[in-house]
């Protein structure tokens, strides 16, 4: 009889242990079928080319901020606005066209919740329930494609989750969009002192065999208050020219301001885009010497 009830217990206390086993290697080693992923893409790879109007906005800090690009004749171009002034920049076409490209890519993408009082943990809204950084994109009638919503990055995984739109659904993917997510103006400004629009009129780049001076220095967005240098001018096969007024700094930089005048062959439109251009920038002082090595002239 004894001996009856004590083989009873064992039996019940192996099935105990080997359910707590089971138990613990769920947790420990969760199926990965479970997890709900699929390929996908956030922006329809048919409307890439057909993009005309890019926004970024970011909220930080109960500060809101937007960079609204639109693509032009000429190329790419962006706006901004601070208390003194407004600005607008010929873009940086290589970042753009490669970040467009990197939304059109089909990549890897997993469900995380579907819960929308998750998009704060997540740092896809702040503590005002302001989305963090949203990057929308535009047809030429200002029809949105997509609208999506940034949130955290998970470095040691190399992931960033999203939303789309105003969704409930939390989405990580492999994060080759965070170094893209910033208003900062000299990332999406054109890095070359003579810029693309100037010869670019149907979207191809300039002959990148050709040696040209990029500016190393950032955007400048403060009034300038002190005289200029000297003034430096450049003519193009083209008919288009540019002017570029030079301001020394203490430091031995120079703030540069430039101008752009545009060729008698150009129609009115890209013309307007010409003077409207509106942006200074800093270079060193070795820069400001070889620049006569462009044939720019006094």
């Amino acid at each position: 009889m004894n001996g009856s009830v004590s083989q009873k217990i064992k039996k019940i206390i192996i099935s105990l242990l080997v359910f707590d086993s089971l138990l613990l290697a769920m947790i420990l080693f969760p199926n990965k079928k479970s997890v709900k992923s699929e390929k996908r893409v956030l922006l329809n790879p048919a409307a890439l080319s057909e993009v005309s109007f890019i926004s970024f906005k970011a909220n930080e800090n109960n500060l809101s901020q937007d960079l609204l690009f639109e693509k032009k004749a000429l190329g790419w171009f962006f706006n901004y606005r601070n208390d003194n002034s407004e600005f607008y920049f010929p873009a940086d076409k290589k970042n753009l066209d490669s970040f467009l490209e990197k939304m059109a890519a089909v990549n890897e993408v997993t469900l995380k919740s579907k819960n929308i009082k998750s998009h704060y943990n997540y740092g896809i809204v702040n503590e005002d329930n302001e989305t963090s950084f949203t990057v929308t994109l535009y047809d030429k009638n200002y029809e949105p494609f997509t609208s999506i919503n940034f949130g955290n990055v998970n470095y040691l995984s190399k992931s960033i989750v999203f939303s789309v739109s105003d969704e409930a659904n939390v989405y990580e993917t492999v994060d080759v969009f965070s170094s893209y997510l910033t208003l900062d103006l000299s990332f999406w400004c054109d890095k070359k002192i003579i810029p693309d629009f100037l010869f670019n009129q149907k979207y191809s780049a300039v002959n990148e065999s050709n040696e040209y001076y990029l500016r190393r220095g950032k955007i400048y967005t403060e009034t300038i208050d002190i005289p200029s240098s000297y003034i430096l001018s450049k003519k193009f096969d083209n008919g288009n020219s540019m002017t570029l007024e030079l301001y020394k700094n203490t430091d031995s930089s120079y703030l540069v301001k430039p101008y752009f005048f545009a060729g008698s062959d150009l129609d009115n439109n890209k013309k307007e885009i010409f003077l409207k251009i509106n942006y200074t920038y800093s270079i060193s002082q070795m820069t400001a010497n070889e620049l006569s090595g462009e044939g720019f002239y006094e």
